[in-house]
């Protein structure tokens, strides 16, 4: 899950034909397209227009028949997939968002899943998305990736891979695809209760200071990817030098609490 608003900066590299059309932080995710029914997003809780759209700040979910597609604004780019994953141009989203009755304020982060973090790395960067972290310390065996546009409001988003490739991927493809999206909650305890047939009580998240839940059966549900639920960043001042060893150790002790009860943090 995400680790953080204040990523130091990571140097980049020139990678793709697009990096001289599309500015290194200006490209941004601004749309997210799913084949879900209306019917199953409202009765999580959601407000959807009469269009099918989820309205949050700076990204909207567009519920539509079809398949999952990412969509880029900012970016010169045509819709093209993106290291195998979906994706389409759409105009900038700068929305304050509606009033959901589950009581979810805006986008913490989007995850994406690669089988190859350096294949998928190259093809964000082509498509105009600055690196913010990189951190191969949190989470024994993987490495994230974290992105987050110059222009605001927008989403974290955190691509996970295995550290080292497995051998039996296909050289040069990431294979990338959209995982689940995490929502900042200013009242976590009151949306898991309004949620509490589909959540757990909230435990405590990797980022110190802060909690998260997990929208339960959510394929029973009808919706196509995996739903969390935090509450607001804590700024606690933790230095960038700092951010692995600070994230790693609430990593552990997230794994540790969770064991006790039998659960498995990765499938939660």
């Amino acid at each position: 899950k995400s680790q953080g608003l204040s990523y130091p900066s990571c140097p980049a590299h020139a990678s793709g034909h697009l990096r001289a059309h599309t500015p290194l932080g200006m490209a941004r995710v601004s749309e997210i397209r799913l084949p879900d029914g209306i019917g199953a997003w409202r009765a999580v809780g959601f407000q959807i227009g009469s269009d099918g759209v989820v309205r949050l700040p700076g990204l909207q979910i567009r519920l539509e028949a079809g398949g999952t597609s990412v969509g880029f604004a900012g970016s010169h780019a045509p819709d093209d997939p993106v290291d195998g994953m979906h994706a389409h141009a759409c105009e900038n989203i700068c929305l304050d968002g509606g009033a959901h009755n589950n009581g979810v304020g805006e986008v913490d982060h989007v995850v994406v899943r690669t089988t190859n973090w350096r294949v998928t790395a190259a093809a964000f960067e082509a498509r105009g998305l600055k690196l913010r972290r990189k951190t191969s310390s949190v989470r024994f065996g993987l490495t994230q990736l974290f992105y987050r546009s110059d222009v605001q409001p927008s989403p974290i988003i955190e691509v996970v891979g295995a550290s080292d490739p497995s051998p039996q991927a296909e050289p040069g493809v990431g294979h990338t695809t959209l995982w689940g999206i995490t929502f900042t909650c200013p009242e976590l305890d009151k949306t898991q209760r309004a949620l509490a047939a589909h959540t757990k009580p909230p435990w405590p998240a990797v980022q110190r200071g802060r909690r998260i839940t997990t929208l339960r059966g959510a394929k029973e549900l009808g919706i196509s990817i995996a739903l969390a639920f935090m509450s607001p960043h804590v700024r606690d001042g933790v230095a960038a030098e700092n951010l692995d060893a600070v994230d790693a150790a609430g990593a552990r002790a997230q794994e540790a609490m969770l064991g006790s009860c039998g659960a498995n943090p990765s499938k939660l």
